[in-house]
């Protein structure tokens, strides 16, 4: 029988941040943009992965409404530090000293697919 203090052990053990950083960062860069950026929360261990994991930013998964998405794509690219695999844009129209920045730092992040 388990004593009380046993439970509370085990009930404090955080099991999801168990698994190793190249498991968690592939599972991170395989989720929606916005929900691998809320991963902070489930584990102190994943609170550093999302902004070196490897980048899929499509701008059609970010939330509405899409007249700040420039905004929001150049503060996403400016403060992730991992490389890039794909970037694709279709809901926005950049100007084009957003785009010029964008692809200047998609190119130092060895962007893979850009669309």
């Amino acid at each position: 029988m388990s004593t009380p203090n046993a439970i509370a052990a085990a009930e404090d053990t955080d099991l999801i941040g168990c698994p190793p950083d190249c498991l968690l960062s592939t599972i991170l860069s395989l989720l929606p943009l916005d929900a691998a950026a809320r991963t902070s929360v489930l584990s102190h261990q994943w609170r550093h992965l999302w902004p070196s994991t490897l980048l899929r930013l499509i701008d059609s998964n970010l939330p509405s409404p899409f007249w700040y998405h420039s905004t929001v794509i150049s503060r996403i690219l400016t403060f992730h530090r991992g490389n890039a695999i794909s970037f694709h844009i279709s809901l926005n129209r950049p100007s084009s000293a957003d785009l010029d920045s964008w692809l200047r730092i998609l190119t130092a992040k060895c962007l893979q697919e850009l669309c």
